[in-house]
């Protein structure tokens, strides 16, 4: 059975809603139990908090960071620093970080050189017997052995690096491991 009215489909004896009178839909006074009566704190002012002062960057720290890159230790002469103790051993442990990395550069050279010759002479006593020669610097040992020891040598330089900067920004002044303790500028 349908509504001849509206067209919806009705079971039988059912009035469709479209016949019955309007009836106004419950209000929310009406559906809400009573408000509970609560005490409530009077306002309070707002606080506002004073805007964020600029972090004020200690001169002596930077200086002491740059110590341990490359060759900045040469920042620490500046008249500025130059009496100042925190940057003066900073500035010491930077310097033996770049002796002793130079130092193992150097010591890489000589094993490379060395390296390089023991192949040559093989390849003379080779070459006569067989038309290959074998040549330590160039060939696929050689590359991978360079490979690891340049490899070696910077992340040694990179951990005694970021163990020095963590000292400096901590402003501790602890020396590096193992050579820190030799350092002559303090």
């Amino acid at each position: 059975m349908f509504c001849s009215n509206c067209g919806k489909q009705l079971q039988a004896g059912v009035d469709c809603a479209c016949r019955l009178p309007a009836q106004a839909p419950p209000t929310a006074q009406a559906i809400a139990p009573p408000p509970v009566q609560q005490h409530t704190p009077p306002p309070v002012q707002q606080q506002y908090a004073s805007p964020p002062q600029p972090v004020q960057k200690d001169p002596r720290i930077t200086c002491a960071v740059w110590s341990y890159v490359f060759i900045f230790w040469l920042r620490a002469f500046d008249k500025d620093y130059k009496d100042d103790p925190f940057t003066r051993f900073h500035a010491g442990q930077g310097m033996m970080l770049s002796i002793v990395t130079a130092g193992l550069m150097g010591i890489r050279m000589v094993v490379y050189t060395i390296l390089n010759y023991i192949g040559s002479y093989i390849s003379v006593i080779w070459s006569t017997s067989r038309n290959f020669v074998p040549n330590f610097y160039h060939g696929t040992i050689g590359m991978t052995f360079r490979l690891l020891v340049d490899s070696g040598i910077l992340a040694f330089w990179l951990i005694f690096m970021f163990i020095g900067i963590s000292a400096a920004t901590s402003k501790n002044m602890k020396p590096l491991p193992v050579f820190g303790k030799a350092a002559f500028y303090k």
